[in-house]
């Protein structure tokens, strides 16, 4: 899964661009294109290159998903799952309120701050189900 500069998305050079960094026999979707996070997920990881990966925000593996955003009484139990997929600092790339997203993000650090491992990132992912929108917390190891 990718997060991309929203600017690439405004200039419409989306595609172009994604003839670069995808390889041929991979399969492709994007997720959003509007608003602050457009994303694109993948099968295969993006062709590495300088000049292109300057629109890359974060790009990373699947390796966790979630129903409920992290909150303040989860945060324990959050950064156990998260620890477990061997990632040592997470980036929460998620809307949350924003009155506490950044009391989230510093007790996950906290949390995290004794684990040996990657670098990850938290977005969210509308679906669209019978009953109506419901978002879905994905986890990437970068």
């Amino acid at each position: 899964l990718t997060i991309v500069d929203p600017a690439l998305v405004q200039s419409g050079l989306q595609e172009a661009w994604l003839e670069q960094v995808i390889r041929d026999d991979s399969g492709y979707s994007w997720l959003r294109l509007e608003g602050r996070r457009p994303m694109l997920i993948h099968t295969d990881p993006l062709i590495d290159s300088d000049e292109l990966s300057g629109f890359v925000v974060a790009t990373g593996e699947i390796v966790q998903h979630r129903l409920r955003p992290p909150e303040l009484h989860t945060i324990d139990q959050v950064a156990s799952s998260i620890a477990k997929n061997g990632i040592g600092k997470i980036t929460l790339r998620c809307s949350l309120d924003p009155d506490v997203h950044p009391t989230i993000q510093r007790r996950l650090d906290r949390e995290l701050k004794q684990i040996e491992g990657s670098k990850g990132f938290m977005v969210d992912i509308d679906l669209e189900r019978s009953s109506g929108t419901q978002s879905l917390y994905v986890v990437c190891k970068e």
